[in-house]
């Protein structure tokens, strides 16, 4: 590393000469341990919220049974007639039933999904970095850096 390498790197971070930090620059303080709590819903709108798809998930189960009675019926009724808008028909219930299967499944995976996103987070873990390169101050790296480049 250059003199001048080390003389713009001792500029850029506002040290003198002697290895004094320059006392007008003002760095926040910042405490890595300290985190926002998590946002917490009201377990009212959380059970509102399990009672809501439960509902939905009972009254879609409901339709599906009562689907496969229908479909048991036209299926027999097609069979008897043995007319093509009886089995235009039948396939008709078949795509309504299977339509209603999505239907339960996608309120499971909405239910589980919004569920997820109420609980509250556990707040993140402080990670320590435990390589340390150099510990001292930046005077004493910048004095290591002019000693490596044979300028002291």
């Amino acid at each position: 590393m250059s003199s001048l390498d080390i003389d713009h790197l001792a500029h850029v971070l506002e040290i003198d000469e002697d290895g004094v930090i320059d006392s007008d620059m003002h760095l926040p303080m910042v405490n890595p341990s300290e985190v926002l709590p998590p946002i917490k819903v009201p377990d009212d709108d959380i059970q509102q919220l399990k009672n809501d798809a439960e509902y939905a998930r009972d009254n879609l189960v409901e339709l599906a049974e009562i689907t496969k009675t229908v479909l048991a019926g036209a299926i027999k009724l097609a069979q008897t007639s043995e007319r093509a808008r009886e089995w235009e028909v039948v396939g008709g219930i078949i795509e309504k039933m299977t339509n209603v299967n999505l239907q339960i499944i996608d309120v499971h995976k909405k239910r589980v999904e919004i569920e997820t996103k109420l609980e509250p987070e556990q707040p993140p873990q402080v990670v320590n970095n435990n390589t340390v390169a150099f510990v001292g101050t930046t005077a004493e790296l910048l004095k290591k850096f002019r000693e490596d480049a044979g300028l002291e």
